[in-house]
């Protein structure tokens, strides 16, 4: 099992905001990661031409990365409630209690790309697909997936290129071996399982299968 990944580990949260119509409106967009990152670089960059292209003109984007608008994860969620900025970018493993269903995605499983557990996880959660718009759900989903695919294929690349890998020696875990990592994910998994339903989330078990039905 390969722990991918994720961007449905990404939240992405858009506030209240007051648009004009005489002139473009610019969207600001918090994020936490140096400009650099594959989010601002690729994912951001995307969406704001394509906000910008769907608009007609009337709608821009801004990012401040790096925590401009705010340094951490932890407060991204909330600094969309608040207004701080129109769209934040975070990861719900930072709010657990918050996203504790999607927290779900994170335990191994069958995915071994960011797409596929993307994919999986808006399936399980088909039924609230209907309020998100189709370029802030699903399409932006599947475009921040790509983005983290993308990046540890160029990481792979990197390190297979670097000087010190001439020193490593890479094993293929035995099927011995495999069965013990196998049997240490089932009892880590009872034990989340247990915390789940210990928190009135009774139905742990069931989104954890559906994600990762073959």
């Amino acid at each position: 099992m390969k722990l991918k990944a994720f961007m449905g580990a990404i939240a992405l949260c858009l506030s209240t905001g007051h648009l004009t119509q005489s002139k473009a409106e610019e969207l600001s967009v918090a994020n936490f990661v140096p400009p650099q990152h594959h989010t601002n670089s690729f994912l951001f960059k995307w969406f704001g031409e394509e906000l910008e292209a769907r608009s007609g003109g009337s709608l821009k984007l801004k990012v401040y990365p790096a925590g401009q608008l705010g340094a951490g994860p932890v407060q991204q969620y909330k600094r969309a409630v608040e207004g701080v900025a129109d769209i934040t970018f975070g990861l719900q493993a930072y709010t657990p209690a918050i996203f504790p269903k999607s927290m779900l995605i994170i335990p191994p499983g069958v995915s071994t790309t960011a797409k596929e557990a993307t994919e999986r996880l808006l399936a399980v959660y088909d039924e609230h697909r209907a309020i998100i718009d189709e370029l802030a759900g699903e399409t932006f989903s599947l475009k921040g997936a790509e983005s983290f695919d993308g990046a540890d294929a160029k990481s792979l690349e990197i390190m297979q290129g670097a000087d010190q890998m001439a020193k490593v020696t890479q094993i293929t875990v035995s099927d011995e071996e495999r069965a013990k990592m196998d049997a240490a994910v089932q009892k880590g998994l009872e034990s989340i399982f247990a915390d789940y339903d210990s928190r009135g989330i009774t139905n742990a078990r069931e989104i954890y299968n559906a994600i990762n039905q073959r």
